[in-house]
């Protein structure tokens, strides 16, 4: 449901906004209490109820079925996220938008991971949660600017796994050019006399290469070649 959901009166057949239903869930009654404060200032959302625990949580969406789930990390016995996660297996349209205590990949990457819509910190503004509210509500994802460092390091750490685990990574740049020389169709001679090097030393690195690669023969170095797209059979180079 979105705030941008009009419907008419039946009476008058005026235009009014079908307001938001939110579900208010936070360990602490201070900070509960301190949501609720936060989103009632709003005309377009309603807090339809609050729950302490995720259990609770649980109930209260099966029985209210709110738009929107306000999520504390800290439950006591589940965290936000198992929270969120046995949540959206019951009731799967519901929106769920983490408060992240603290922007660690945890908390941040793990609201994602777990189903949510957004994540926010814990020194939220009204306005600013309210903004996250009708974002998810129209169907988008919500992270909020302080805690796109942590997503964007973490994203950065996750592509230096790849690489690391990627074998053309370990190739040497002779290594990767024997590999397009080989790949386009030349032979060992041929590539000894482009390079200026003797027969041996080509036949070296390409053995070298297709070892770190883990083929077996040349058939198989040019397809991965192929695959990789270190050539474009199309454009016949």
């Amino acid at each position: 449901m979105s705030s941008a959901v009009l419907h008419c009166t039946a009476d008058q057949g005026a235009v009014v906004a079908e307001k938001m239903r939110v579900l208010v869930t936070a360990g602490q009654g201070l900070l509960r209490e301190g949501l609720h404060r936060l989103l009632a200032d709003y005309d377009d959302i309603d807090v339809v109820g609050e729950a302490e625990d995720g259990k609770q949580a649980i109930e209260r969406v099966c029985e209210l079925r709110p738009d929107v789930v306000i999520m504390d990390t800290n439950l006591g016995m589940m965290n936000g996220m198992e929270v969120t996660h046995r949540l959206l297996r019951e009731v799967p349209k519901t929106r769920v938008i983490i408060i992240a205590d603290r922007d660690t990949q945890t908390n941040v990457v793990g609201a994602f991971v777990a189903g949510a819509c957004g994540c926010v910190p814990l020194t939220i503004t009204g306005a600013d949660l309210a903004s996250a509210t009708r974002a998810v509500c129209r169907g988008e994802l919500y992270l909020h600017p302080s805690l796109s460092k942590t997503m964007v390091n973490t994203y950065l750490s996750f592509r230096k796994i790849e690489k690391a685990d990627d074998p053309y990574e370990r190739l040497t740049e002779r290594e990767r050019h024997m590999l397009r020389l080989v790949a386009e169709g030349n032979t060992t001679r041929e590539i000894a006399t482009e390079l200026g090097i003797a027969a041996k030393t080509v036949f070296r690195h390409v053995a070298c290469a297709m070892k770190k690669l883990g083929v077996h023969r040349r058939s198989e170095l040019i397809k991965y070649a192929i695959q990789r797209g270190i050539i474009d059979l199309d454009s016949g180079s």
